[in-house]
């Protein structure tokens, strides 16, 4: 389409007004260039009139364009409001250009060809994570990556003192491989070894799973080789493979079910007992490795039935199922095991964090009642001294080690009316401090710690071995490459990656693809927990699951599929 540069200046103009209100943005600035250069590219690409609108079509770009609006309003001191208005007004017309395209482009999708080698390039790609993934454990990070949440299982494994407040499934998994190195080596670092291998294998096997069937639906290998070299080089996908977290085999899991479902739903499978087998095992981990995975999980099954009716009535009844286990497994089994629950605090991240907000900023407008009723809990001097506004942990510390948590679970209804009467009066407060805990998983994205490649201190006997140290140094550069180059920045956002998701939402309801919309149901669900109970603004490890889905995701519904078996 060939418009004028008068004409083009004009239309383009909002962009480069969206992208100077942004220059001061404390998220990755680069993103927000990448999204302007996409608009204006669809500018050119799209015609001006002749596409008719509904008020979908201005729904997901109100939203967006609110996302950013709203998580940059710490940058403006003065003239907030006018700054705000003008943000959101170009930030909409921006957003609203680049969904425009994706409606007019609806209908275009990958030239498919009938892909003899799928089995090969599937190897191709488990080989190459693997050895990659592999070597690097074995250079520069033996015996695996232990953050302080790891270490803290190892004791519950060595103690035999069992909790559920990191999910105990998960210990139980890793006690399998300390055991083997303990009984059979006597060193319990070849134990986290095994279990780094392990969790190495299971990741490359399930990229390679998902290349597959890529191939099987006849993805040119154009697109199927450079998506095994990123999945491979994406440093979260390196450093991840071997850090003892249930966050990687969470988010290995979530791509085995969306695959597994996907090969469902287009009659992918030879097998009828493997896709089974597989989307039991995926549900279960995806319900028992992480606190949020059930809930998310059961809402998934209400979509499901929303969505299919008695349509793949058999799979819904399957899912439900594996929905019933979990809750067994994860209550009545764990209760009779005598495994202690994770406690109140741990659930109350967002509420306690805008109480103590309140606290911060108008104290005085709390009544003495309500006061007293907070210092029955902790301390409300400390609880204004520790507050974080982007970090739940050094109000939980105080609870915890200065506070009554049992007065808390015995009067929860007193301060849930607590909390309601509190936000009534300062809902402008509860507000900012919403957005502080959670803006880091729908805006931009932040230079946030998102990996980490060091073992915590322990009594253990667990320690870290540097066996090739120029090949540590050459890691550490590329880790910090990412962070430090703002045009590898795009890569590691959280926030593009869920606004990608939103559009393949917004594409799934355009088109009527039930299927898809499906497919996007675990994957959304599980992030909307985050919005009302995140610990840390921006969490690396708890979206990863969005970074392993995505690329399948993105493919697979821009594929035109003529059903193929090999």
């Amino acid at each position: 389409m060939n418009i004028g540069t008068s004409q083009l200046l004009w239309r383009a103009s909002p962009i480069f007004l969206w992208l100077c209100t942004l220059i001061h943005t404390d998220s990755y600035f680069s993103v927000y260039i990448f999204l302007g250069l996409f608009s204006l590219i669809t500018i050119l690409k799209t015609p001006k009139k002749g596409v008719s609108n509904s008020a979908l079509d201005y729904l997901f770009p109100f939203f967006l364009s609110l996302c950013v609006t709203l998580a940059n309003y710490p940058i403006y001191n003065e003239h907030r409001t006018l700054f705000m208005i003008i943000l959101f007004a170009s930030g909409f017309f921006v957003f609203f250009n680049i969904f425009r395209y994706i409606k007019i482009n609806i209908r275009k999708t990958i030239k498919t060809k009938n892909n003899k080698d799928s089995w090969k390039l599937a190897i191709i790609c488990f080989s190459f994570i693997f050895l990659l993934n592999t070597i690097v454990l074995i250079t520069c990070c033996y015996p695996g990556v232990l953050a302080s949440d790891s270490i803290d299982e190892i004791g519950q494994i060595l103690s035999g003192n069992y909790n559920n407040h990191h999910p105990v499934y998960f210990t139980f998994l890793i006690k399998a491989f300390v055991s083997l190195g303990l009984s059979v080596f006597n060193d319990i670092n070849i134990g986290i070894m095994f279990y780094s291998l392990f969790q190495i294998i299971i990741l490359a096997a399930t990229f390679s799973y998902a290349v597959y069937t890529l191939c099987q639906i006849g993805t040119p290998k154009r697109i199927i080789i450079p998506l095994i070299i990123f999945t491979a080089l994406m440093p979260y996908n390196i450093m991840y493979s071997f850090t003892l977290w249930k966050d990687i085999l969470f988010g290995a899991s979530m791509l085995v079910l969306i695959v597994t479902l996907y090969r469902f739903f287009h009659n992918l499978n030879k097998n009828k007992i493997i896709p089974i087998i597989l989307i039991i095992l995926s549900g279960l981990i995806i319900c028992l490795f992480r606190s949020n995975g059930l809930i998310a999980f059961f809402v998934s099954d209400i979509v499901f039935f929303i969505i299919f009716r008695k349509k793949y009535f058999k799979l819904g009844i399957l899912l439900c199922c594996i929905t019933i286990s979990a809750f067994i497994l994860k209550s009545p089994v764990l209760k009779a095991l005598e495994i202690k629950q994770p406690d109140t605090v741990e659930s109350l991240s967002i509420p306690m964090q805008q109480i103590t907000r309140v606290l911060v900023e108008d104290k005085n407008s709390i009544s003495q009642e309500d006061i007293s009723r907070i210092n029955n809990v902790a301390n409300v001097d400390r609880l204004i001294e520790s507050y974080n506004p982007i970090l739940h942990d050094p109000i939980k510390i105080v609870v915890r080690r200065e506070g009554n948590q049992k007065y808390l679970q015995e009067h929860l209804p007193e301060y849930a009316m607590l909390y309601i009467r509190i936000g009534v009066q300062h809902p402008i407060i509860y507000t900012k401090a919403w957005i502080n805990q959670t803006r880091g998983y729908w805006n931009g994205g932040y230079s946030y710690w998102k990996w980490t490649d060091e073992l915590s201190e322990n009594n253990y006997g667990i320690k870290k071995t540097v066996n090739l140290h120029p090949a540590n140094n050459l890691r550490k550069k590329y880790l910090e490459s990412f962070n430090a180059l703002p045009f590898l920045n795009p890569f590691i956002s959280i926030g593009l990656f869920v606004w990608i998701l939103l559009l393949l939402l917004y594409k799934a309801i355009l088109a009527k693809n039930n299927q898809l919309l499906f497919l996007l149901a675990p994957l959304i669900t599980t992030w909307a927990t985050l919005l009302i109970a995140t610990p840390v603004f921006s969490e690396f490890r708890y979206v990863y699951f969005i970074f392993t889905c995505i690329p399948f995701l993105i493919i697979a519904s821009q594929t035109n599929i003529t059903t193929r078996r090999q």
